[in-house]
Protein backbone atom coordinates (compact mmCIF):
# COMPACT_ATOMS: atom_id res chain seq x y z
CA UNK A 1 0.00 0.00 0.00
CA UNK A 2 0.86 3.15 -0.72
CA UNK A 3 2.12 5.57 1.75
CA UNK A 4 -0.78 8.84 2.12
CA UNK A 5 1.15 12.29 3.24
CA UNK A 6 -0.39 15.30 4.37
CA UNK A 7 0.80 17.80 3.21
CA UNK A 8 -0.08 15.85 -0.15
CA UNK A 9 2.95 15.82 -2.44
CA UNK A 10 2.07 17.73 -5.65
CA UNK A 11 1.50 15.35 -8.09
CA UNK A 12 0.68 17.48 -11.25
CA UNK A 13 3.00 16.79 -14.04
CA UNK A 14 4.51 13.59 -11.87
CA UNK A 15 6.05 11.68 -14.36
CA UNK A 16 8.44 9.10 -12.33
CA UNK A 17 8.52 7.93 -8.84
CA UNK A 18 10.74 5.40 -7.15
CA UNK A 19 9.54 4.86 -3.45
CA UNK A 20 11.26 2.24 -2.11
CA UNK A 21 9.10 1.61 0.86
CA UNK A 22 6.10 1.21 -1.86
CA UNK A 23 5.69 -2.12 -2.00
CA UNK A 24 4.27 -0.92 -5.36
CA UNK A 25 7.21 -0.08 -6.64
CA UNK A 26 10.47 -2.57 -4.38
CA UNK A 27 9.16 -5.72 -2.78
CA UNK A 28 11.87 -5.96 -0.44
CA UNK A 29 13.77 -8.11 -2.39
CA UNK A 30 15.03 -9.08 -5.54
CA UNK A 31 17.01 -6.94 -8.67
CA UNK A 32 13.80 -5.21 -9.87
CA UNK A 33 12.36 -1.83 -8.87
CA UNK A 34 8.91 -0.59 -10.87
CA UNK A 35 8.40 3.51 -11.74
CA UNK A 36 4.77 3.92 -10.32
CA UNK A 37 3.77 5.96 -12.81
CA UNK A 38 4.78 4.69 -15.54
CA UNK A 39 5.21 0.97 -14.55
CA UNK A 40 8.54 0.86 -16.01
CA UNK A 41 11.35 -1.43 -14.41
CA UNK A 42 14.41 -0.84 -13.19
CA UNK A 43 17.28 -2.86 -12.76
CA UNK A 44 19.27 -2.66 -8.89
CA UNK A 45 22.72 -3.60 -9.86
CA UNK A 46 22.59 -5.90 -6.75
CA UNK A 47 20.18 -7.25 -4.32
CA UNK A 48 21.59 -5.66 -1.34
CA UNK A 49 20.84 -2.29 -2.67
CA UNK A 50 17.10 -3.11 -1.09
CA UNK A 51 17.87 -4.58 1.70
CA UNK A 52 17.32 -1.37 4.31
CA UNK A 53 14.16 -2.98 5.74
CA UNK A 54 13.50 1.18 6.80
CA UNK A 55 12.27 1.87 3.52
CA UNK A 56 15.50 3.13 1.91
CA UNK A 57 17.81 2.13 -1.05
CA UNK A 58 21.04 1.16 0.90
CA UNK A 59 24.24 2.21 -0.95
CA UNK A 60 26.32 2.44 2.25
CA UNK A 61 28.85 -0.17 1.23
CA UNK A 62 29.97 1.08 -2.47
CA UNK A 63 33.41 1.94 -2.06
CA UNK A 64 33.64 -0.18 -5.52
CA UNK A 65 31.17 1.56 -7.24
CA UNK A 66 29.04 -1.75 -8.01
CA UNK A 67 25.84 -0.77 -6.44
CA UNK A 68 23.90 1.47 -8.56
CA UNK A 69 20.07 1.63 -10.11
CA UNK A 70 19.83 1.59 -13.99
CA UNK A 71 16.96 4.48 -15.11
CA UNK A 72 15.39 4.73 -18.45
CA UNK A 73 16.97 7.08 -21.04
CA UNK A 74 13.86 8.42 -21.68
CA UNK A 75 11.74 9.29 -18.10
CA UNK A 76 8.97 11.32 -19.45
CA UNK A 77 9.99 15.05 -19.17
CA UNK A 78 10.47 17.28 -22.21
CA UNK A 79 11.39 20.94 -22.02
CA UNK A 80 11.04 21.72 -18.31
CA UNK A 81 11.81 19.45 -15.47
CA UNK A 82 12.34 18.91 -11.85
CA UNK A 83 13.91 15.84 -9.64
CA UNK A 84 14.03 15.42 -6.31
CA UNK A 85 15.66 13.08 -4.07
CA UNK A 86 15.68 12.04 -0.28
CA UNK A 87 19.40 11.56 0.24
CA UNK A 88 21.49 11.28 2.89
CA UNK A 89 25.18 10.47 3.68
CA UNK A 90 26.88 7.95 5.81
CA UNK A 91 30.84 8.51 5.25
CA UNK A 92 33.15 10.46 3.70
CA UNK A 93 35.49 7.68 3.78
CA UNK A 94 35.59 4.54 1.06
CA UNK A 95 33.74 7.04 -1.39
CA UNK A 96 34.77 6.15 -5.06
CA UNK A 97 35.61 9.43 -6.49
CA UNK A 98 35.65 12.91 -4.61
CA UNK A 99 31.63 13.26 -5.10
CA UNK A 100 28.33 11.21 -3.25
CA UNK A 101 26.46 10.64 -6.58
CA UNK A 102 22.45 10.88 -6.30
CA UNK A 103 21.82 10.84 -9.93
CA UNK A 104 23.48 11.11 -13.32
CA UNK A 105 25.21 11.48 -15.85
CA UNK A 106 25.78 15.68 -16.66
CA UNK A 107 22.55 16.08 -18.32
CA UNK A 108 20.49 14.72 -15.05
CA UNK A 109 22.38 14.95 -12.31
CA UNK A 110 23.42 15.37 -8.28
CA UNK A 111 25.64 15.03 -6.06
CA UNK A 112 26.92 15.78 -2.50
CA UNK A 113 31.05 16.64 -2.04
CA UNK A 114 32.87 14.97 -0.28
CA UNK A 115 33.81 17.09 2.82
CA UNK A 116 32.67 20.60 1.84
CA UNK A 117 29.13 19.01 1.80
CA UNK A 118 27.05 21.43 -1.43
CA UNK A 119 25.07 19.93 -3.54
CA UNK A 120 26.85 20.04 -6.97
CA UNK A 121 23.55 20.12 -9.80
CA UNK A 122 23.00 19.68 -13.46
CA UNK A 123 21.35 19.80 -16.34
CA UNK A 124 22.44 19.97 -20.35
CA UNK A 125 20.89 22.65 -22.79
CA UNK A 126 21.32 22.75 -26.76
CA UNK A 127 24.83 20.21 -26.27
CA UNK A 128 26.27 22.42 -23.26
CA UNK A 129 26.44 21.07 -19.81
CA UNK A 130 25.18 23.56 -16.92
CA UNK A 131 26.80 22.62 -13.48
CA UNK A 132 26.88 24.88 -10.60
CA UNK A 133 27.39 23.97 -6.49
CA UNK A 134 25.15 25.31 -4.37
CA UNK A 135 24.64 25.16 -0.49
CA UNK A 136 26.75 23.81 1.98
CA UNK A 137 24.10 22.20 5.06
CA UNK A 138 24.55 18.65 4.06
CA UNK A 139 25.59 16.90 7.03
CA UNK A 140 26.77 13.58 7.62
CA UNK A 141 23.90 10.98 8.99
CA UNK A 142 21.07 13.23 8.54
CA UNK A 143 18.52 12.63 5.99
CA UNK A 144 18.34 15.72 3.48
CA UNK A 145 15.64 16.66 0.55
CA UNK A 146 17.80 17.77 -2.57
CA UNK A 147 16.38 18.68 -6.04
CA UNK A 148 16.70 20.65 -9.41
CA UNK A 149 13.95 22.79 -10.93
CA UNK A 150 14.46 23.82 -14.95
CA UNK A 151 12.37 26.12 -17.04
CA UNK A 152 13.18 28.75 -19.41
CA UNK A 153 16.80 28.29 -19.46
CA UNK A 154 16.84 29.12 -15.03
CA UNK A 155 18.01 25.99 -12.94
CA UNK A 156 17.29 26.49 -9.25
CA UNK A 157 18.79 23.89 -6.45
CA UNK A 158 17.23 23.23 -3.68
CA UNK A 159 18.11 21.63 -0.23
CA UNK A 160 15.29 21.15 2.28
CA UNK A 161 12.96 23.26 0.55
CA UNK A 162 15.07 26.61 0.56
CA UNK A 163 16.33 27.40 -2.83
CA UNK A 164 20.37 28.22 -2.50
CA UNK A 165 21.57 28.73 -5.95
CA UNK A 166 20.15 29.48 -9.58
CA UNK A 167 21.82 29.37 -13.03
CA UNK A 168 21.34 30.42 -16.36
CA UNK A 169 21.53 27.61 -19.12
CA UNK A 170 22.03 29.79 -21.90
CA UNK A 171 19.44 31.43 -24.07
CA UNK A 172 18.45 29.24 -26.75
CA UNK A 173 18.18 25.46 -27.96
CA UNK A 174 16.54 22.83 -26.56
CA UNK A 175 16.91 20.60 -22.47
CA UNK A 176 18.40 17.15 -23.51
CA UNK A 177 15.87 15.12 -21.94
CA UNK A 178 17.14 11.25 -23.25
CA UNK A 179 20.45 10.38 -21.25
CA UNK A 180 22.17 7.09 -21.69
CA UNK A 181 23.63 4.82 -19.02
CA UNK A 182 21.58 7.08 -16.28
CA UNK A 183 21.33 5.82 -12.68
CA UNK A 184 21.06 6.13 -9.45
CA UNK A 185 23.82 5.91 -7.07
CA UNK A 186 26.80 6.22 -9.76
CA UNK A 187 27.72 8.81 -12.19
CA UNK A 188 26.58 6.51 -15.47
CA UNK A 189 29.47 4.52 -16.20
CA UNK A 190 32.43 6.62 -14.29
CA UNK A 191 34.25 6.06 -11.21
CA UNK A 192 31.91 8.32 -9.25
CA UNK A 193 29.40 6.44 -6.72
CA UNK A 194 27.18 7.42 -3.38
CA UNK A 195 28.04 5.89 -0.58
CA UNK A 196 25.05 6.43 1.62
CA UNK A 197 21.09 5.73 1.52
CA UNK A 198 18.72 7.09 -1.16
CA UNK A 199 14.65 7.61 -0.21
CA UNK A 200 12.02 8.51 -2.67
CA UNK A 201 12.97 9.58 -6.13
CA UNK A 202 10.64 12.18 -7.97
CA UNK A 203 10.47 13.79 -11.42
CA UNK A 204 8.28 15.92 -12.46
CA UNK A 205 7.69 17.34 -16.34
CA UNK A 206 7.82 20.90 -15.01
CA UNK A 207 9.28 23.28 -13.23
CA UNK A 208 7.47 23.48 -9.44
CA UNK A 209 7.03 26.42 -7.88
CA UNK A 210 8.96 27.33 -4.21
CA UNK A 211 5.81 26.85 -2.73
CA UNK A 212 5.45 23.36 -4.33
CA UNK A 213 9.22 22.33 -3.50
CA UNK A 214 8.42 23.52 0.39
CA UNK A 215 5.08 21.58 -0.26
CA UNK A 216 6.63 18.61 -0.92
CA UNK A 217 9.49 18.63 1.80
CA UNK A 218 6.63 18.83 4.20
CA UNK A 219 4.85 16.33 3.22
CA UNK A 220 7.57 13.55 3.41
CA UNK A 221 10.25 14.78 6.26
CA UNK A 222 8.04 13.30 8.94
CA UNK A 223 9.17 10.28 7.60
CA UNK A 224 12.38 10.83 8.52
CA UNK A 225 12.76 12.42 11.40
CA UNK A 226 12.66 15.83 10.81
Amino acid sequence: MATIYSPKIPTNGLCFVMDPADKNCYGGSGTSATDTVNLTTNTLSDASIGTDTSGEFDFTDNSSGALYIDLPDTIGYTTSVSFFSWFKRTTDGSVLGSYHIICGPGAFEMSVNVGNAYLRNGIEVNGTRYVQNDGSTIGLNTWHCVGVTYTNYTKTAYIDGVAVGTQTCGSSGNLISSVSNRRLGRYGTQSYALSGNLGPFMVWDRALSADEVLQNYNAQRSRFGL
